[in-house]
């Protein structure tokens, strides 16, 4: 069984006090916080998504996010041009992109598992290989992540449909999940 987000919550203030539940809506939370890996402090927002499955719908969003609100990665860290390595652009604002701390395909993280346990650390070790790649270009994380053709500046993360027709299915059953949490909620917004 998923980690409930009170479940997620009470590990964190365990393990991370400094980390603050912003959003609980029972089935989604939103954590931000600080960490010093080496000696840049870096606020995040961790995104997660205890339950995925609403009346045969599937939101589209993946478990879990994780964004560096200050200071930003941006798309040029390094002042040479390079994109930052090891990031999902794709739909993403350039200065916001989420970090790739883990492999979707793999069970290194599930729900099933400890944000503050598990999570976390892979964090604090992005944010050190991530230090370490600003100074000289070279990222020694290992790590297996999805190449970027030239043509394309962005990655996708793992959900991303290939045909058209998934793509509509998909964003059909987003905006129909949307509406519904805005009923449930008595808030709408715009997404881009």
């Amino acid at each position: 069984m998923p980690l409930s987000v009170r479940e997620q919550d009470a590990r964190m203030r365990a393990e991370f006090p400094g980390f603050k539940l912003t959003l609980d809506l029972g089935f989604m939370g939103v954590w931000e916080g600080s960490l010093t890996p080496i000696c840049q402090t870096y606020t995040i927002r961790i995104t997660y998504f205890a339950r995925v499955f609403f009346e045969n719908h599937t939101l589209a969003n993946p478990v879990v996010s994780i964004v560096v609100l200050d200071p930003p990665i941006g798309p040029d860290p390094r002042g040479t041009g390079e994109p930052p390595q090891h990031v999902y652009r794709w739909q993403q604002p350039p200065e916001f992109p989420l970090l790739c701390v883990y492999d979707p395909r793999t069970d290194e993280w599930t729900r099933e598992k400890s944000i503050a346990d598990v999570l976390i650390p892979m964090i604090i070790k992005w944010f050190f290989f991530h230090e370490d790649w600003v100074v000289d270009g070279v990222w020694r994380g290992g790590g297996r992540h999805p190449e970027v053709s030239k043509n394309e500046d962005t990655c996708k993360p793992a959900t991303q449909h290939s045909n058209q027709e998934d793509r509509a299915r998909q964003d059909q059953s987003l905006n129909a999940a949307f509406h519904r949490l805005g009923r449930k909620t008595g808030a709408f917004g715009s997404y881009l």
